[in-house]
């Protein structure tokens, strides 16, 4: 009977290709979430009608953690479609958070609140407007 605990030991190749592997299937992951995902979206948006918004707040957010503190844009603007008001608060299709204070806070100075912008609204689901 073959002693499995010394199996990486007597086999390196296998022990590469393991850790290869789940180098590849993060690397999948970070694709499809990052890449993928807010790509399907925006091809999907490409008919939504642009609409006036108005910037009710906008700021950078910080999130502290053990790994250190990262920033995300808060953008909340409020629109009118179809004769209803509504509430957004999306300001692109990647979400989360990450590290560079500076291009964020660049970002929120282009969207000051109470400033007039164009937000694009999904005209079958009016909830749904990114800007």
């Amino acid at each position: 009977m073959r002693n499995t605990s010394n199996a990486f030991k007597n086999n390196p190749i296998g022990c590469l290709v393991l850790f290869g592997g789940l180098f590849v299937v993060v690397g999948i992951g970070l694709f499809i979430g990052l890449t993928l995902l807010p790509l399907t979206q925006w091809l999907g948006a490409q008919d939504w009608k642009e609409t006036p918004c108005r910037i009710v707040s906008s700021e950078v957010k910080s999130h502290s953690d053990d790994d250190g503190t990262t920033y995300s844009v808060a953008i909340v603007y409020d629109y009118e479609f179809g004769g209803r008001q509504y509430t957004g608060s999306r300001y692109n299709f990647v979400t989360g958070s990450s590290s560079g204070k500076s291009g964020k806070q660049a970002i929120v100075n282009r969207y000051p609140p109470g400033s007039q912008q164009h937000c694009y609204v999904d005209p079958g689901n009016p909830d749904k407007v990114i800007l």
